[in-house]
């Protein structure tokens, strides 16, 4: 009987699986709808977690109805848009969608700091939107490290402690080679200069 010796090296498999799921947990549309649900949680108990749970449909909404019927018509091949042209097709309707959710925050009066962090996250995207027409930079980053910066600056420091879900989250899309080193560290570090001056700027 002829035996078959296991491939020598399966680890690169196995780190492609995991950066998968690191990928799909971490996402834009997951991690937004978190952070808005945990700061509305944490800030304001129930019914803050309510608004965060509102906006954060407001928000969200748009962008996955699009990906979704993109991915179902064969427009792109994966919910992560890889091309960066067909990005500039989805990029609109996430500025479209943040923007409809902070005129739902600002109109009811909803929570303050939770309509600075959408505010940032719509000039995020006009950034990111504006980045992408001649270099591609990752969504991926750029979502998870806003959102933490966002949190930091809304809850206080200990919420720092969500850095390492940035590297994790820029690990997974260079492991996947979606994105270069350079363009992982440009969404992160665009995101959270977004949010740091937003913060800084309200009123």
């Amino acid at each position: 009987m002829t035996t078959h010796a296991p491939p020598a090296d399966s680890a690169p498999d196995a780190r492609t699986r995991a950066a998968t799921g690191v990928s799909a947990l971490l996402a834009p549309t997951p991690v937004f709808t978190a952070g808005l649900l945990g700061m509305g949680w944490f800030g304001h108990g129930a019914v803050g977690a309510g608004w965060g749970a509102a906006t954060a449909l407001f928000c969200a909404a748009g962008p996955q109805i699009v990906v979704r019927r993109g991915l179902r018509r064969g427009a792109w091949s994966d919910l992560s848009v890889p091309r960066r042209r067909q990005r500039l097709l989805v990029l609109p309707v996430a500025m479209a969608s943040a923007t409809a959710g902070l005129l739902l925050l600002l109109t009811l009066d909803g929570p303050r700091e939770m309509a600075t962090a959408v505010l940032a996250a719509v000039v995020t995207a006009v950034a990111v939107f504006a980045v992408t027409t001649v270099w591609k930079v990752s969504v991926h980053a750029a979502a998870c490290a806003g959102t933490a910066t966002v949190l930091a600056l809304a809850l206080g420091p200990w919420w720092t402690l969500c850095g390492p879900l940035v590297v994790l989250t820029g690990w997974s899309r260079i492991t996947l080679r979606e994105h270069s080193p350079a363009q992982v560290i440009v969404g992160a570090v665009l995101a959270s200069a977004t949010a740091l001056t937003t913060f800084a700027l309200r009123p």
